[in-house]
């Protein structure tokens, strides 16, 4: 698959180096290779991770337990491809939840990835996001 395209609604002007470092990847075995990622990287792209585990679309995913195996599964994946402490890793919350239906989730996903240095940001649509 080619791809070509970049899609955005703001203003571009200036911001070439900060779009260089804001390229989001699927940290998932059956979609990333470390031989992907360092291509990626030989291009100048900076990336960050968006940890997904099958289809998390629905509050009954979002448990406690769930964002602590996820968690140790991200760092362990993201330390193989190379992602050193420090860099982003963001679970996907891939359905209009209600913030208190994946804050369990969400702490003990960050419990799991801070240990080992690497930061979190939330990755949904707009109303999870909110």
């Amino acid at each position: 698959m080619a791809v070509r395209a970049f899609d955005t609604a703001d203003t571009t002007l200036g911001k070439a180096h900060d779009i260089l470092a804001a390229v989001g990847i699927y940290l998932r075995p059956d979609r990333k290779s470390l031989a992907e990622v360092q291509a990626l990287h030989s291009v100048g792209l900076k990336l960050f991770s968006i940890w997904e585990k099958g289809e998390p679309s629905s509050a009954s995913y979002f448990t406690a337990d769930q964002g602590r195996a996820d968690g140790e599964a991200a760092r362990a994946y993201a330390a193989e491809l190379g992602d050193p402490a420090g860099s982003t890793i963001s679970p996907a919350i891939d359905y209009d939840s209600n913030p208190n239906e994946v804050m369990a989730y969400i702490a003990t996903f960050h419990d799991a990835i801070k240990e080992y240095g690497y930061h979190w940001l939330p990755y949904g649509n707009g109303a999870t996001l909110q």
